[in-house]
């Protein structure tokens, strides 16, 4: 006997809010409401899979990134970055999802809406060795009654190389890291607050 849906769970299911299971190999899957999707991006890879699929939820006073590569046996979750970035509940304090014309990922949060004190600050996450790294780190502030104070710091995680409020340097207090190990307080040591 064929297996059939009552009309009153067809009705039902179809009138459950979207949503999306995410898990990694070995976790239990966790139920994602698609109401707190703050965003997604797709991007090219080389290599065992080619292409990322990038999905920002917003949660408390963060959002989390789950990453997942695409290849010729489907999607896999890949990464899952708890509270990777600050969010904020008004206009200009979003967090937001790019990718660079080389294919990286950028993770773009700050506050540029409210205050004098305003901040960007740019994660780039880059598909190396088989994972994804957080390999870039810029962090703009300015004042908006002082134009004076300005601050950028611009660092290659993979290198060390730097860019300090103009000034070429070298950082050693951080490294390119997996971004299920990044939070939103993580930072180099030499980037000015």
């Amino acid at each position: 006997m064929p297996f059939t849906l009552s009309t009153a769970f067809k009705a039902a299911l179809l009138s459950a809010p979207l949503a999306f299971f995410a898990a990694l190999p070995g976790q239990a899957a966790e139920l994602i409401s698609a109401s707190s999707v703050a965003g997604f991006a797709t991007g090219p890879l080389k290599g065992d899979a080619f292409a990322y699929r990038a999905v920002l939820v917003d949660v408390e006073d963060g959002a989390d990134l789950y990453l997942y590569t695409e290849d010729t046996e489907g999607s896999h979750l890949e990464a899952h970055a708890s509270d990777i970035v600050w969010r904020g509940a008004m206009f200009g304090q979003r967090p937001r999802l790019e990718v660079s014309a080389s294919g990286s990922l950028k993770l773009i949060s700050g506050n540029e809406s409210i205050g004098r004190g305003r901040w960007r600050k740019t994660l780039t996450i880059a598909y190396r060795d088989n994972r994804f790294l957080v390999a870039g780190y810029t962090l703009d502030t300015w004042d908006t009654l002082d134009p004076k104070l300005t601050g950028n710091c611009d660092v290659n995680l993979l290198t060390g190389n730097a860019v300090i409020d103009g000034t070429k340097t070298t950082i050693k207090s951080l490294s390119a890291t997996p971004v299920e190990e990044w939070n939103m307080d993580l930072q180099p040591d030499e980037c000015p607050e």
